[in-house]
């Protein structure tokens, strides 16, 4: 799937939307950059090129290992998916709706049973150090619901085995 992050707000729809969910939006597939990019800040750039950064260093995952719908698409609350491949797993979760339920654990998939994984999720302060957890607790327990509240908020969370 190729899908481009363009500018806010939306050309057709008006819509304003922030960048770091267009963003991780485009990176679960193949991520493109659309609109002018000369009329974008440059806070807006560097917030970008970290992403894309940050894409570089998942996109095997993403392009070459198994999908995993964690929710189904067009379903009440967030949504998400996973990739999992080589040593590791992403997962994208979105809130592309005012909801003001709190966001459940997000229980993963095809990570290795006894496994330990490294676990970053950019929801959180740059501060917070990675976490250490099973590949069982994670596909039982799910990981902890950091979803930033309010609608057009999301995440990325990164699994490297141990």
């Amino acid at each position: 799937m190729a899908s481009w992050a363009t500018g806010s707000p939306n050309a057709i729809t008006g819509r304003r939307v922030p960048l770091r969910f267009r963003l991780h939006t485009a990176m679960a597939g193949v991520p493109g950059l659309g609109g002018d990019l000369t009329r974008w800040t440059l806070d807006e750039l560097a917030e970008t090129a970290r992403y894309v950064a940050a894409y570089k260093a998942v996109r095997r995952t993403v392009q070459h290992g198994h999908l995993h719908r964690l929710t189904e698409p067009g379903g009440p609350g967030p949504h998400a998916v996973q990739y999992v491949g080589g040593d590791g797993a992403v997962l994208f979760e979105w809130r592309p709706a005012p909801d003001s339920r709190p966001a459940p654990p997000v229980r993963l998939r095809g990570l290795l049973f006894g496994a330990r994984y490294r676990v970053t999720d950019d929801a959180l302060p740059v501060t917070a150090p990675p976490a250490l957890f099973s590949g069982s607790a994670r596909m039982s327990h799910g990981l902890p619901p950091t979803l930033p509240p309010g609608p057009f908020s999301s995440r990325m969370v990164t699994l490297r085995r141990e």
